[in-house]
């Protein structure tokens, strides 16, 4: 709920003739009500009607080109506004310029027509109604700013994610070349050095462990597609032990690389599931 504090929860009087205006102010004052005098239609016409809780005017508080300014501000008001207008006017003695002003204010305006003389207590009510209902407009608007607000936090986390999903593409087509190129070399060699059934045998076993290879990354795929489907089986592991079963997957190319891998001794244990912690190192 607003602060009473603000004009959101103001009622602004716009009544030029007389004591009109101070005796409004003073009928509202005395039930609560917190009312702002306008002195002039150009105080009305510098108000944004998005910030004014309610309007109260009487019939000859504006002209008819006043009117239709503030017909045009009312226009461009926010979607979850609709300014509580009410308009005191006498049906015996309604003048010209007062129907052509609420002719004006009516195509565009939230309008109630409150005949005078009024009662002090039919005044009041109707200014209470016409703050409530103002009120719900905006617990709409906060509502509004609080859906925009995680809209923007959900996009911004969608982001993420799938600037994530395109950095694990690009490693699983890395990774997956790999044991490509790795049977494409020894198909060539296969096909132009293998002289002796040996070294024929020797180049098949390699093609052989690179498909074996290819074929546990993509059954790996698999099991982190289930990942957020399946419930983590967790134990107390030796990770060394899985790092040398992951390293002896990579000894083909740590050779061609001249590579050297050197484990510590002493390894802390862990607690870990054993097949995702297995994915992680391969």
């Amino acid at each position: 709920m607003t602060s009473p504090a603000t004009d959101e929860e103001a009622v602004l009087v716009l009544a030029p003739g007389g004591r009109d205006a101070r005796l409004v102010a003073s009928i509202l004052g005395e039930g609560g009500l917190r009312a702002l005098i306008l002195s002039t239609p150009a105080a009305l016409l510098d108000r944004n009607p998005d910030e004014v809780g309610v309007l109260l005017l009487t019939s000859e508080a504006l002209s008819e080109q006043q009117a239709l300014d503030w017909a045009a501000k009312l226009r461009r008001q926010a979607a979850w506004s609709d300014l509580p207008i009410l308009f005191l006017g006498y049906r015996e003695a309604a003048s010209g310029t007062a129907t052509k002003v609420l002719h004006a204010l009516k195509g565009t305006a939230n309008v109630t027509i409150l005949e005078r003389p009024l009662q002090k207590a039919t005044l009041r009510s109707s200014v209470e109604a016409a703050l409530r209902a103002r009120r719900r407009q905006y617990e709409i608007r906060n509502a509004n700013v609080h859906l925009e607000g995680e809209v923007l936090k959900r996009t911004a986390e969608l982001e993420e994610i799938v600037s994530d999903l395109q950095a694990f593409s690009y490693s699983v087509a890395h990774d997956l070349r790999a044991p490509i190129r790795t049977i494409h070399r020894y198909c060539e060699l296969l096909k132009d050095e293998a002289e002796n059934p040996a070294e024929r045998d020797g180049y098949l076993n390699a093609i052989a462990k690179a498909a074996i290879g290819m074929d546990q990354l993509i059954q790996s795929l698999l099991s982190y597609g289930r990942v957020s489907r399946e419930k983590l089986r967790t134990e107390i592991l030796d990770p060394r032990i899985l790092i040398e079963s992951s390293l002896s997957g990579f000894q083909q190319e740590i050779q061609e690389r001249k590579a050297t891998v050197e484990l510590g001794k002493e390894w802390p244990l862990v607690q870990a599931d054993q097949v995702l912690l297995g994915q992680v190192l391969t």
